[in-house]
């Protein structure tokens, strides 16, 4: 009897083990990755930012175990209206397809809030609901500036059109206008058609005009007080180097009336080269800070 009830619990035993072992090993799911890109131009940190300004993020995303689903913006955990999304996601959030499923990178364009703080979420999500995230905390500075400008087109001097920028009004202006302020180099002679625009310039009627020695981000001056204090870090140059595209120079003026000072912050946007007509022109963007 004994021996009977032996072999029944061994019995249980091996059929207990059994299935155990036909039980399938855990699977390990590895979420989708998303990251903003630490590069020059975009916001990839707590950030502080003029009321409403335009931003870029550029988020890198990967996938896990499974493919990508979509992507989506949140503010303060609500989902980001779609009409602050500028560029890069015509929804909010945005299906991802076909070779993006894997992963991708993408520049996104939006507006920052109108007042206080604001905490933005990007976040991906995968074809079977696992997520992944990350967040910057945007903090607005009320704009002071006298003007923010851009899309200022100034031609070569030596063409048909305005050379030269009149800073106070932020508008091109003839040669021989005196209210100008900073003037572009024109042609050099003894270099062929194609290559003879110098692509510099240089201050005149009594402006000044300076260069920083370190990197400057165009964005992140955002009051009168900030831009003061870059020029009068900068060095005062009688010239330009040859621009190139997202240089960054600062001018002086006396002010139109009274014995104050007018500061200025020219970014170079674009260059525009044509051939034989002298028509080349510069788009610039302009922050205005006056009577400092």
């Amino acid at each position: 009897m004994k021996r009977s009830f032996y072999y029944y619990f061994l019995s249980l035993f091996i059929i207990a083990g059994l299935f155990t072992a036909c039980e399938p090993e855990p699977v390990e799911v590895i979420s989708p990755e998303i990251t903003l890109v630490k590069e020059a131009g975009f916001v990839y940190g707590d950030s502080i930012l003029e009321v409403g300004q335009a931003f870029k993020v550029k988020v890198n995303v990967t996938k896990g175990t499974n493919d990508i689903k979509l992507i989506g913006i949140k503010e303060n955990n609500v989902q980001l209206p779609l009409d602050r999304i500028l560029e890069g996601m015509s929804a909010n959030p945005a299906l991802v397809f076909g070779t993006e499923i894997a992963g991708f990178t993408k520049e996104i364009n939006l507006y920052a809030q109108q007042n206080g703080e604001s905490e933005y979420t990007f976040y991906v999500e995968d074809i079977e609901g696992y997520t992944n995230a990350v967040k910057v905390k945007i903090t607005e500075v009320v704009n002071d500036f006298e003007g923010v400008y851009d899309n200022l087109q100034v031609y070569n001097f030596s063409g048909p059109n305005f050379g030269t920028l009149d800073l106070h009004a932020a508008a091109a202006v003839g040669q021989n206008d005196t209210s100008g302020d900073i003037r572009d180099g024109g042609i050099d002679i003894g270099l062929p058609v194609p290559q003879n625009w110098k692509q510099i310039i240089f201050p005149v009627n009594g402006a000044r005009l300076y260069k920083s020695s370190t990197a400057v981000d165009f964005n992140t001056i955002n009051t009168k007080a900030k831009l003061k204090a870059a020029i009068e870090s900068a060095s005062n140059i009688t010239a330009s180097q040859k621009l190139q595209k997202g240089d960054i120079y600062f001018a002086t003026t006396p002010s139109l009336t009274g014995s104050t000072t007018d500061f200025f912050m020219l970014k170079v946007d674009d260059i525009v080269l044509t051939e034989e007509d002298n028509k080349d022109f510069y788009l610039f963007s302009m922050k205005k800070a006056l009577k400092m």
